[in-house]
């Protein structure tokens, strides 16, 4: 799960980290950032991670990230806009 600031330079960094860690599989596997329906929660936003992880797997649905109008070409990730992504999710 993205961090999804919404500060291009730092979202720009860490798809470049994901795509460095994850190599070609990062352009296929799903990804979603919730932070832009929660905003910044500080030290509660891994909890509210957590959740929503765990109730992702659970119905095996992936939320949007939300507020995101349009993706920068350079990022390289499969992110979740739009509208909840159902899956076959393990």
């Amino acid at each position: 799960v993205p961090f999804g600031t919404a500060v291009p330079e730092e979202d720009l960094a860490e798809a470049r980290a994901l795509r460095s860690s994850l190599g070609d599989a990062a352009g296929k596997i799903p990804a979603t950032a919730i932070k832009g329906g929660f905003g910044n929660c500080g030290a509660g936003g891994g909890v509210l991670d957590i959740v929503a992880a765990t109730l992702s797997l659970h119905h095996q649905v992936l939320p949007p990230t939300v507020n995101t109008g349009r993706v920068d070409p350079e990022c390289g990730l499969n992110l979740v806009t739009g509208s909840a992504r159902p899956g076959d999710y393990k």
